[in-house]
C-alpha cells in the first residue's frame, strides 16, 4: 500500500501538499479577517507560491490531459499572488478581493479528504482478499464520508461561487479601483479576464460536483432496488406464490 501511495501519479503527494497549503492558508485569512493586517497575505504567498509551483510540476508530470483544469487554476493563482501581493498593488488597493479568493482553499480541505477516502475505499475494495483490512477504520470511514462531503459541497458552493460573486465578481467597487489611476491600467484589464475565467472554472467543478451527487443518489437507489432483488428474498416470494396457487386449487 505505501508504494501505491508514495506513487507521484496516483497524486497522494500533490493531495498532502495541498492540504497543508490549504490549512495555513485558512488560518491565515482566518487571522486577516480578525486584525486586517496585510502581513498576514505575505505569510500566505510564502506558503501558498511554492505549492502552486510544485504542484504544477507534478502534475505536468501526471499528464497534462489529466490534470489541465488543476494546472490553469495555478497559474492564474501565481499571476494574483505576483498582482496582489508581490506588487502590493492588490492589498493596497483591493484586499477583499484577495481575502475572497485565498478563502477558496477552505474547500480544497474537505476536497484532498474526499480524495484521500475515495482512495482508501477503492484500495481496500480491490485488495480485499490480499490484505487485512480494518473493519472499524473502514466503518468510521464512510461515516466520516458523507459529513465530508456535506462541508466540502457547502464549502465550495458558499466561498467560491457565492461570496466571491457578490463580493468581488458583481461588485462594482471592483470595477471602479481596478480603474482607478494609471498604475497597472492594462495589467488590471487582464486581471478582470483571468477573475472571470476563474469564477467560470469554479462553476464547471461546481457542474461537476453536481453531477457526482446526481451519481451518488442513483447508485444509492440503485442499491436499494438490488437488495429488493435479493435471491433469497425472490425465491421465498416464489414459494409464497406456489403455496398460495396450490391453496386456491384446493379450495376449488
Amino acid at each position: 500500500m505505501l508504494d501505491h501511495l508514495l506513487d507521484i501519479k496516483n497524486g497522494f503527494l500533490s493531495t498532502i501538499l495541498s492540504f497543508i497549503s490549504a490549512i495555513f492558508c485558512t488560518i491565515f485569512m482566518y487571522k486577516y479577517g480578525k486584525t486586517k493586517d496585510n502581513k498576514w497575505f505575505v505569510y500566505t504567498a510564502y506558503v501558498f507560491a511554492p505549492h502552486l509551483l510544485i504542484d504544477t510540476c507534478l502534475n505536468l508530470y501526471i499528464g497534462f490531459n489529466e490534470t489541465k483544469e488543476f494546472i490553469l487554476h495555478h497559474i492564474l493563482s501565481i499571476i494574483f499572488i505576483c498582482w496582489g501581493i508581490v506588487s502590493k498593488f492588490g492589498i493596497e488597493n483591493i484586499p477583499y478581493m484577495l481575502y475572497s479568493s485565498l478563502q477558496f482553499e477552505t474547500s480544497t480541505i474537505f476536497l484532498n479528504i474526499r480524495k484521500w477516502i475515495i482512495k482508501y475505499l477503492k484500495f481496500v475494495e480491490e485488495n480485499k482478499e490480499q490484505m487485512d483490512s480494518n473493519p472499524t477504520l473502514t466503518s468510521i470511514i464512510k461515516c466520516i464520508n458523507p459529513i465530508n462531503e456535506l462541508l466540502f459541497v457547502s464549502t465550495f458552493i458558499y466561498y467560491r461561487i457565492y461570496k466571491f460573486g457578490y463580493l468581488v465578481l458583481f461588485n462594482s467597487d471592483t470595477y471602479v479601483k481596478l480603474f482607478d489611476g494609471n498604475r497597472f491600467g492594462y495589467i488590471n484589464r487582464l486581471i478582470i479576464l483571468l477573475i472571470y475565467i476563474l469564477y467560470f472554472l469554479n462553476l464547471y467543478w461546481f457542474g461537476l460536483i453536481l453531477k457526482s451527487v446526481f451519481k451518488i443518489t442513483c447508485n444509492m437507489f440503485k442499491n436499494n432496488t438490488d437488495l429488493n432483488l435479493d435471491p433469497e428474498l425472490l425465491l421465498i416470494e416464489k414459494l409464497k406464490t406456489q403455496i398460495l396457487s396450490a391453496r386456491s386449487d384446493l379450495v376449488n
